[in-house]
């Protein structure tokens, strides 16, 4: 299943790192803006995955037209594949 989210990307002096707004604890990092959109995809697939399986309600992603950044950030929509076996409800039923 694929789910999408806004996530910020924010500038350090030498590398990226990343939150998920809807999200408290995602998180993630990179070398370059390439490298932290991967990093902020596996996480956002790993934190999603333990979610389902705990069985617990996801929270409805943001739009991404309301996510607030300064001017060493920006918003971008992250993608992530949850594996089938990490499903236990459908899509629609684990939002909150």
């Amino acid at each position: 299943m694929k789910y999408v989210y806004p996530a910020v990307f924010h500038k350090d002096d030498k590398a990226f790192w990343v939150d998920f707004p809807d999200l408290k604890g995602c998180f993630s990092d990179g070398e370059s803006d390439a490298d932290a959109l991967l990093n902020a995809s596996e996480a956002l697939e790993r934190y999603l995955a333990t979610l389902i399986e705990e069985k617990k309600i996801l929270t409805k992603p943001s739009d991404i037209k309301n996510v607030k950044t300064d001017e060493s950030s920006f918003c971008s929509l992250v993608a992530a594949n949850v594996p089938e076996n990490s499903k236990k409800d459908a899509y629609n039923s684990r939002f909150s």
